[in-house]
């Protein structure tokens, strides 16, 4: 924390020293945010708005609830609090009443900012907007890869230059940004990332879908979340559907936070999972642990006329799509995986809704083959979800998408088979097993509206797994600080290449422009940050095995870089319009939906 402060004011006075009249050195020295009284009165008034304008349905009701709850809490005492809220509970704009109430109301006690870290891109995108519509866009600080300032003409905008400028110390009153950023953040030993450290002191830090923590670093993450509790003044809410089991008992976690120190927003006896509003599928589980075939899975999908498939690999996605177009050449299938670049699935995400409106207006048919990625922060409702054998929260997860503004009438249904694949990882295969272990004991039946189960399933998780994966927490004992700073890494890109896919013609120009600035004899910094934030909308990791198999369609993104380009209309073969980068690759985890 000091040599953050150290950091910081540094980089401030040499920005004012070497720049006394320009524009940016006047924005780090007078940043121009509102006051936290002045955003919590801005965000209560469109919840209020909101509210009284919304129908009287049972779902409303149950909304106004939480965030009642939600604003009555803000006045406990700073420490940890869980915010448990179903899907659809309005779970994203009343954890910020809290935060924003919570901040006003321990000022006195240093409390200065909101940090809301969320590990999937497609969730910052979605928060962050409904953050910046309420509280106005100069007071919300967007930090991950996806940012598009590359532009240097941009240079003349007060406001996308203020933008940057807070990414880099976070001295807005609300930084969205994702695990990634925060975590490496915390461990880090460079100057760049470490400047922002000690703006996290006295922040509120809302861990969205805390459940995906990744477990290999609960044994440094949870330790250091505590200590930004119990030393800098903080509050962290972890807040999901599916609560971790982080309190500390006997055995495992050993990482964990004492029980007593842990408060809940939702009253104990809420019970909101079991009210009607929130209570919207039926699950059905496996009666026997025989595998589902492709072929009988792709039987069963083509009886389901609006349906969607998550399937373990993006192999056995590709196949059950390619199926379902054989049975029903004359009917619309849809396929998304993480070999489709991200401007590829945002554009194929907006055919999909088109297409359910449509069948919920005229009926026509619509199926949908997925990998996981589709689990959380994909905004998708249909009435019938199958869902390969995973960890449960990746099948309660699954459920979110089904039913999920409750219009059907009656309950969706989400069907649990297993894959005669296995799952792509160690780690996810873990947490299948797991699920068919307490299926066993439990009689073939999980209650998934009981948050005991889910207490059940991460407690045999993080006793059956290594909460230390890389041997890290030694070097913090052994203070060897630059070491952890460096091999402190949620995402293990080593093994992995970007390659930008020349998509559209968007994707052309960026590309141009990033060609120009690393022509520079001066930049190339500039331009390795450049490729990676400006293209990352048309970039996907491509493991060594998928490399080999689209190696004479690569080219290096500019002389040196290991990035490459692959052009989709010179190499037709290489990009399908349907499935994305042909490959064999299949990667242990979706590494583009966590990035930095």
């Amino acid at each position: 924390m000091l040599f953050a402060a150290l950091v910081d004011a540094d980089s401030i006075c040499t920005e004012r020293f070497c720049a006394p009249d320009d524009i940016k050195a006047k924005l780090r020295s007078w940043p121009i945010y509102d006051e936290p009284d002045s955003l919590r009165a801005k965000l209560d008034k469109m919840l209020d708005d909101l509210t009284r304008e919304a129908p009287d349905t049972e779902v409303n009701r149950q909304r106004a609830k939480i965030l009642t709850w939600c604003r009555q809490a803000a006045k406990e005492n700073p420490g940890f609090l869980t915010l448990n809220v179903p899907t659809g509970g309005g779970k994203t704009l009343a954890a910020m009443s809290f935060a924003l109430r919570h901040v006003v109301a321990h000022q006195a006690k240093g409390m200065r900012r909101v940090i809301v870290a969320v590990p999937y891109t497609s969730i910052i995108e979605q928060n962050s907007g409904v953050y910046a519509s309420a509280l106005g866009s100069w007071n919300v600080v967007e930090h991950h890869s996806n940012l598009d300032d590359f532009n240097e003409d941009d240079e003349a905008d007060e406001s996308t230059i203020r933008r940057r400028l807070s990414c880099e110390n976070w001295d807005a009153p609300v930084i969205v940004t994702t695990n990634v950023q925060l975590f490496e953040s915390l461990f880090a030993h460079k100057r760049r990332r470490t400047r922002k450290l000690h703006n996290i002191a006295g922040s509120v830090i809302i861990l969205d879908e805390a459940q995906c923590v990744p477990v290999g670093f609960m044994d440094l993450i949870v330790p250091m979340l505590r200590d930004l509790v119990d030393h800098y003044g903080c509050t962290v809410v972890i807040s999901t559907a599916t609560q971790p089991a982080w309190q500390q008992r006997r055995g495992k976690p050993a990482f964990g936070i004492p029980e007593e120190k842990i408060r809940a927003i939702i009253p104990p006896g809420a019970g909101l999972s079991r009210v009607e509003a929130f209570d919207r599928v039926q699950v059905e589980w496996p009666d026997s642990t025989e595998p589902l075939s492709h072929e009988d899975l792709a039987q069963q999908l083509a009886t389901e006329p609006c349906v969607m498939a998550i399937a373990h690999r993006k192999k056995d996605a590709q196949w059950l799509a390619r199926r379902l177009k054989e049975l029903l050449p004359a009917e619309r299938v849809f396929h998304l995986s993480t070999n489709m670049c991200p401007a590829h699935r945002r554009k194929v995400l907006k055919e999909i809704r088109s297409a359910l409106e449509d069948y919920r207006q005229s009926g026509i048919p619509c199926r949908i083959v997925s990998t996981q990625l589709v689990e959380a922060g994909v905004d998708l409702d249909l009435p019938v979800i199958y869902r390969a054998m995973a960890g449960l929260d990746s099948i309660v997860q699954a459920a979110g998408r089904c039913n999920r503004e409750g219009k059907l009438g009656r309950k969706g249904r989400v069907v649990v088979f297993h894959s005669e694949t296995p799952p792509p990882d160690c780690h996810l295969k873990r947490c299948a097993e797991i699920t068919a272990n307490i299926l066993s004991e439990q009689d073939g039946q999980i209650d998934i509206g009981d948050p005991a189960a889910f207490e059940v399933f991460f407690r045999k998780l993080y006793f059956a797994s290594n909460t230390d994966s890389k041997h890290l927490a030694r070097h913090e004992s052994d203070l060897n600080f630059e070491t952890l700073g460096r091999e402190f890494r949620l995402i293990d890109e080593t093994q992995q290449v970007p390659v930008v896919v020349l998509y559209d013609e968007e994707a052309k120009s960026r590309l141009r422009t990033v060609r120009g600035i690393a022509l520079r004899p001066d930049s190339e910094d500039i331009a390795a940050r450049v490729a990676l934030r400006a293209l990352q909308p048309y970039t996907v990791a491509v493991w060594p095995k998928g490399l080999a198999v689209l190696a004479k369609a690569l080219e290096p993104l500019f002389p040196g870089s290991t990035t490459l380009t692959l052009d989709p209309f010179l190499f037709p073969a290489a990009y399908d319009e349907t499935f994305g980068l042909v490959t064999d690759d299949e990667p242990t985890i979706p590494p583009d939906r966590l990035v930095c």
